[in-house]
């Protein structure tokens, strides 16, 4: 999702078969919920962040945060969620 383009993720989704009125049907902006990143740990700790501001979520939960590298599996934490 690096560089992600929000407005050609939209108009290839229609090119897939999305309506215009299913978009509109959106409580969000898709063009706010389509953000790509420049910095990958970035975008992990936003995500950290939006599981752990959830209102379903209870609060003695951890939620950790993860990168993997696609070539060899490693994985780095970014977010400990014990911490």
């Amino acid at each position: 999702m690096s560089n992600l383009d929000s407005h050609q993720l939209v108009e290839q989704m229609k090119q897939n078969g999305i309506k215009q009125e299913n978009f509109d049907q959106l409580e969000i902006n898709p063009h706010d919920w389509f953000q790509g990143f420049d910095q990958i740990e970035d975008s992990v700790k936003n995500s950290v962040a939006l599981i752990n501001n959830h209102p379903l979520l209870p609060t003695d939960v951890p939620v950790h945060g993860l990168v993997i590298d696609p070539a060899t599996g490693k994985l780095d934490l970014v977010i400990n969620g014990y911490d």
